[in-house]
């Protein structure tokens, strides 16, 4: 853009309060359907409003040309309409501080550092508008309290703010922002439903505690990128915590988690005394636990706690150098836990341990392929892609070369997810969200955790 100009176009973006609504679009691609309602001269916005409502300020210096264009033509018939509005809003769009992220999260926060990554860790160029039609996808199937589904509320909710977050989006965002706002008003309004913070849609449930890590995590990423942005939510901070208190303390001896706490005294379905373990429910609280780590907080005790989850997964390796039971037709097994129990160790620091367990489940997958119509089981699926994803080289070459493209082929025109067939019931998706926010998580693995 020419400096000349700039700054007598800036002096003009005066707007119509009647104009219709526009999609403007700033400097890295971003998009945000508004209505111009003025300018605020003290910050060299333009002021919109969005649909829900919400008034916010455009930095200029982020808009497209065009959009500026388009402004200045119509400057001169706004003049004569008088009806400007020039007070002060929040600014919507602004690109949160980078040094303030963890490294993991710095990828996925502007077009540019997605696409690189797409194409640096050997991803296709339409993996980028395929997440972005998932998201209006998902974006459009948002209840108007802020959730997702009906049943297993907080578990789709958590779920489906991952899949924004895992896209840099947060609560100023311009395209997503009011969907971000809406799902953590949500979760934070569940977890005040009791006294431990508990994010379950039934508390008293052995669901409930899967639901709490998934839910958890999603609270914890949107943290972070709040506090980047430099305004943290009411509330969202106290919640994350409580939410993390509660899976330490809920940690037994063995280093693991399981449920049966309210048949056992408990105030909530996790039960701290005992002494069974789920390793499908602590790869969550693993994954919570790492979240709360890279926020910055200071939760007492959460070195120790990590390194009791660590030792625990390696206690369940097998001699076959899977995670899980050696019985393929019992349950919790290592053919479809394994990813998750390496996922967990990568992201505990444990990379190194993990080599063997790579090479269990790639001689698994080459007898027995990922097919979309046979064996399309991705709650197994979302872990395995993450798990191959950071061991990256050749492993991960031979597991995106089959997995990534069947979810390329398997989303409809209007970013849904066609439902596939799932040889294994436990790791099937039929509902239609949580089969969107598994498909979606995986395509945003590029930089969910590339660098």
């Amino acid at each position: 853009m020419n400096p000349r100009i700039f700054l007598p176009l800036y002096i003009l973006l005066i707007c119509d309060s009647h104009m219709e609504a526009r999609t403007w679009t700033d400097v890295n691609g971003r998009k945000v359907e508004a209505e111009m309602t003025g300018m605020d001269p003290a910050t060299r916005s333009v002021k919109v409003r969005l649909a829900d409502g919400r008034d916010f300020a455009i930095p200029i210096s982020t808009l497209s040309a065009e959009d500026i264009a388009f402004a200045a033509a119509q400057w001169r018939k706004m003049q004569a309409d008088g009806t400007a509005d020039t007070s002060p809003v929040p600014a919507v769009g602004t690109q949160p501080n980078l040094k303030l992220l963890p490294p993991r999260f710095v990828g996925r926060m502007s077009p540019a550092s997605r696409s690189t990554l797409i194409q640096k860790h050997g991803g296709d160029a339409k993996i980028e508008d395929a997440v972005t039609r998932s998201l209006d996808w998902l974006k459009s199937q948002q209840n108007a309290d802020g959730s997702w589904g009906r049943s297993n509320a907080i578990g789709h909710t958590g779920f489906a703010l991952q899949c924004f977050t895992g896209h840099g989006e947060e609560h100023s965002s311009s395209a997503y922002g009011s969907v971000v706002t809406k799902a953590c008003d949500f979760l934070i309004q569940s977890s005040g439903g009791n006294a431990q913070g508990m994010l379950a849609s039934n508390p008293k449930s052995g669901g409930g505690t899967y639901e709490h890590g998934i839910a958890a995590t999603a609270l914890g990423e949107a943290y972070i990128l709040a506090k980047a942005s430099g305004s943290i939510p009411p509330k969202l901070e106290d919640a994350f915590q409580k939410a993390v208190q509660l899976i330490m303390d809920s940690q037994n001896d063995r280093g693991s988690w399981n449920y049966g706490g309210i048949e056992a005294g408990h105030p909530t379905s996790f039960n701290p005394t005992s002494k069974g373990e789920d390793l499908s429910l602590a790869n969550w609280q693993i994954q919570t636990l790492v979240v709360a780590q890279e926020s910055g907080l200071q939760f007492k005790g959460l070195d120790s706690c990590l390194k009791k989850a660590a030792k625990y997964l390696d206690e369940k390796q097998s001699k076959d150098g899977g995670y899980g039971g050696i019985r393929p037709d019992a349950h919790y097994n290592q053919w479809s836990l394994s990813g998750g129990a390496i996922l967990g160790l990568q992201m505990l620091g444990s990379a190194a341990k993990t080599d063997k367990g790579i090479r269990f489940l790639r001689g698994v997958l080459s007898q027995d392929a990922p097919d979309w119509q046979k064996n399309c089981n991705l709650y197994s699926w979302c872990s395995n892609t993450a798990a191959f994803f950071n061991a990256g080289g050749d492993d991960w070459k031979f597991y995106s070369s089959t997995v990534i493209p069947q979810i390329l082929a398997a989303q409809n025109e209007d970013g849904s997810f066609q439902a596939g067939k799932a040889s294994w019931p436990a790791s099937a998706a039929t509902d239609p969200n949580y089969r969107q926010a598994l498909c979606t998580l995986q395509l945003e693995v590029f930089y969910r955790y590339g660098r």
